[in-house]
C-alpha cells in the first residue's frame, strides 16, 4: 500500500526520528547538555541494538575506548544488559 496518493513522501510519513524538529518540535528542546546528552544516549542504545549489548563490539564501532563507552553508558544510565538476545 503506497504511503501517498500523489507519490510523494513528505516528512509526516516518515517515523518521528526522522522528521524534523522545528515542524514537531522533537530535538529543539532543552539546554545543549540536555540536547547533548540525549544525542549521545540514543546514539549508544543504538549501536548496543545492533551489537545486540555487546560492550567490546559497541566499542569497536564507535571507534572509542572501552573506558570512554563504559563511563558514558554509565553517566547516561544506560542499561546495556536490556538490549543483549536470549540465548546469545
Amino acid at each position: 500500500m503506497p504511503l501517498t496518493t500523489d507519490g510523494v513522501t513528505h516528512s509526516h510519513h516518515l517515523p518521528p526520528t526522522l522528521q524534523m524538529s522545528d515542524s514537531f518540535d522533537t530535538v529543539g528542546t532543552g539546554s545543549s547538555k540536555q540536547r547533548t546528552n540525549l544525542y549521545e544516549h540514543d546514539s549508544i542504545v543504538d549501536v548496543l541494538k545492533r551489537t545486540s549489548g555487546n560492550l567490546c563490539a559497541a566499542v569497536r564501532e564507535f571507534g572509542a575506548t572501552p573506558r570512554i563507552i563504559r563511563y558514558k553508558v554509565r553517566h547516561l544510565q544506560i542499561d546495556y544488559k536490556r538490549y543483549r538476545r536470549p540465548g546469545g
